[in-house]
C-alpha cells in the first residue's frame, strides 16, 4: 500500500524580545531561524514520527525552555490574571489534597 505524502516547511523565527525581554542585559541574543521540509503531512497514522522530528527539532535548537510549561513564567510577564488562576488552582489541589485516608482539612484539625 503506497501512501500519498504532502509536503510542509517549518520555519521557526523567534522574536527576540521574547526570548530575551530585558534589551540592557549584557548578553546578547541571536534570533535562531531554520527551515526544514517534513515529507510527512500530520495525521491521525503518523503523529508518532511527525511528533519524533518535531522534538528533535527542539531539542536539536535548545528551544525546550519555550515550549515546556514546567518553566517559571518570568516576572515580568507575570499578570493579575495569571497569578488569580494560580492561586486558584494551588486552593483546589489543597481542598483535594489527602494524607492518609484523611483530606487536609481533618488533617490539620
Amino acid at each position: 500500500m503506497v501512501s500519498k505524502h504532502e509536503s510542509s516547511s517549518m520555519e521557526v523565527n523567534i522574536d527576540p524580545t521574547i526570548a530575551n525581554p530585558n534589551p540592557w542585559s549584557s548578553t546578547r541574543f541571536v534570533p535562531i531561524s531554520f527551515n526544514h521540509s517534513l515529507s510527512v503531512k500530520l495525521d491521525s497514522k503518523n503523529f508518532l514520527i511527525w511528533k519524533q522530528w518535531i522534538v528533535f527539532a527542539i531539542q536539536g535548537y535548545g528551544l525546550q525552555k519555550f515550549v515546556h510549561s514546567d518553566n517559571e513564567v518570568p516576572v515580568q510577564f507575570l499578570t493579575r490574571e495569571y497569578t488569580r488562576a494560580k492561586a486558584k488552582q494551588f486552593k483546589t489541589q489543597l481542598q483535594h489534597a489527602k494524607k492518609g485516608g484523611s483530606t487536609i482539612d481533618e488533617y490539620l484539625a
